[in-house]
């Protein structure tokens, strides 16, 4: 049986503030990203991977099927 682990810990943010003008608007747009070890970041890109993988293994089927082959 598979289940979701969620861990809770202080996360810190590097914020970058992008201002753009437009129509006589101005519009702020904050990016912030978590400050991560370089474990953490492994571990995190690890996850993404797998969870893109799965997602095209499931719709690979269909591809070729549509392709031909």
């Amino acid at each position: 049986m598979e289940g979701i682990i969620i861990l809770l810990r202080s996360v810190t943010y590097t914020s970058e503030i992008h201002t753009a003008s437009m129509r006589n608007q101005t519009v702020t747009i904050e990016n912030k990203t978590p400050q991560l070890s370089e474990q953490e970041r492994a571990e995190q890109y690890r996850a993404i991977e797998c969870g893109l993988f799965d997602i095209f293994i499931k719709y690979e089927d269909s591809y070729l099927r549509a392709a031909g082959v």
